[in-house]
């Protein structure tokens, strides 16, 4: 399933680009690939049935939300006929997918661990604080002044990377942990690191004021939404949550 999905998104990925000038159908295609990695993680779910089920669904949540966002954000301003604004009433929306995500990886690690894994969620603070921190001085913040963006949009072009190096941190973090499990998390891992390339270059250009649609961080989503499915529907995936590091093998001494 999971190689069929990816050739569905891959196939998307090339329709977006041969539409390249057509603004709607654009949109609709973005937002098809979207639609499609909400339904790869309700399917993978259904039929792997993962040991740590709420994970996944939070996953799906997260999407859904996302979905949500760019049908608003995209597809409405697309039949429109008129440009993406940044800062749109769909961030909090965004916002609140991002939050949903992060969750999803949380319940993962700490399904993987004895007891609580507040340390986990600490060191990707710590490290997600430095680079955002060199990202903001040696970036974004040589570019504000020239900015034609209003405030909450300057905040947000900084805020989303930093989101975006948490998920990567929990995803990374839950990675090396995997054992046998790595298959799903390689995919997963990839989701994350997109989704925060993708955002960083989409906030680099609104500050500079030189996005526009369908550019090179649109590709971005666009491989992130196949990075995530691939996930929930590799067979892998059922084992993510099975195995929780620091426990007594059986017969073992612990």
């Amino acid at each position: 399933m999971w190689l069929g999905y990816l050739g569905v998104v891959l196939a998307l990925i090339a329709a977006y680009l041969a539409a390249a000038g057509d603004e709607l159908v654009q949109a609709v295609i973005f937002a098809g690939a979207n639609l499609a990695a909400l339904i790869a993680i309700l399917v993978g779910i259904a039929v792997h049935r993962p040991a740590r089920p709420v994970a996944w669904y939070l996953l799906a949540a997260g999407q859904a939300a996302y979905l949500v966002g760019n049908v608003y954000w995209y597809v409405a301003p697309a039949a429109a006929q008129r440009q993406t604004v940044f800062p749109s009433p769909a961030a909090e929306i965004f916002l609140l997918s991002y939050l949903l995500s992060a969750l999803a990886l949380l319940q993962l690690i700490r399904a993987r661990r004895s007891g609580g894994d507040w340390s986990a969620l600490l060191d990707a603070l710590i490290v997600t604080v430095a680079v955002t921190s060199a990202n903001f001085v040696l970036l974004v913040a040589p570019l504000l002044d020239a900015s034609r963006l209003s405030r909450y949009g300057q905040v947000l072009a900084g805020v989303y990377p930093f989101l975006d190096m948490i998920i990567l941190m929990l995803a990374t973090r839950l990675f090396f942990g995997a054992g046998r499990t790595r298959g799903a998390l390689v995919p997963l891992a990839g989701w994350a690191a997109a989704l925060l390339v993708a955002d960083t270059v989409y906030g680099l250009e609104q500050v500079r004021g030189v996005e526009a649609d369908g550019d090179l961080a649109f590709y971005g989503y666009l491989v992130s939404f196949l990075f995530v499915g691939v996930a929930a529907l590799h067979p892998t995936m059922r084992d993510v949550a099975a195995e929780r590091s620091g426990c007594t093998a059986p017969g073992g001494s612990g």
